[in-house]
């Protein structure tokens, strides 16, 4: 079932982890899975999110020893193990959670993305 943007909006994913995330720099598509999400107090079981055909993306980690965001790149990547902060600023979207590898807090900035979304049946 395809899940719209607005729709979307409102799902809260804090209580679940990424079963799968892969980033596709050079196809420009980011593709998540996750466990499950919240919409008006109903659980949502295997959501797929798509960014796709965007712009460009931004990564970062918070280094808590010096307490500043570090830019990561292509090669420094870690995928997020959950999605705390799902948030949406003008055209861009920003997700932020732990990292899969380091456990620190990572942030995605995806640039202009579209975006499909659907549960998983």
């Amino acid at each position: 079932m395809e899940i719209t943007l607005d729709v979307l909006k409102k799902i809260i994913f804090s209580d679940f982890d990424v079963k799968k995330m892969d980033v596709f720099f050079d196809e420009k598509k980011i593709f998540i899975l996750m466990e499950g999400g919240i919409l008006d107090n109903r659980v949502l079981k295997d959501i797929e999110i798509i960014f796709f055909n965007f712009e460009k993306v931004e990564l970062k980690l918070f280094d808590n020893e010096n307490q500043k965001w570090v830019n990561l790149t292509k090669i420094s990547l870690d995928k997020l193990k959950d999605i705390c902060e799902f948030l949406y600023d003008n055209n861009n979207i920003i997700l932020r959670g732990f990292g899969e590898n380091t456990g620190k807090w990572i942030e995605y900035k995806i640039y202009n993305p579209e975006i499909k979304s659907k549960l998983i049946e």
